[in-house]
């Protein structure tokens, strides 16, 4: 099986919702991993469209806790690399 069916990213768009003269529009990132018994699908959101008075603005959704995941993850990389270089592994003596 090819690599790109085995998995996917994909961009859609929820249905809007509509109060007053304000329509909002979700937007959400799929990726798809196709195995041979099954899916695995993950979604987030990523964007929101606001229309009024017929001006479109695109907001943007900032995924605080992946930015503080990938912040823990390259702190804890940080921290093992400098225990490494700073405490050599130490030769026992032979007795």
């Amino acid at each position: 099986m090819h690599f790109r069916k085995l998995l996917q990213v994909q961009t859609a768009t929820s249905p809007s919702v509509t109060v007053g003269d304000i329509t909002v529009t979700p937007q959400v990132q799929a990726i798809i991993v196709r195995l041979p018994h099954g899916y695995f699908i993950w979604s987030r959101p990523t964007s929101i469209l606001v229309e009024q008075h017929g001006l479109v603005k695109h907001l943007s959704i900032g995924d605080v806790t992946r930015v503080l995941q990938l912040g823990l993850l390259g702190f804890c990389l940080a921290i093992s690399l400098l225990r490494f270089v700073t405490f050599p592994r130490r030769k026992e003596l032979a007795s």
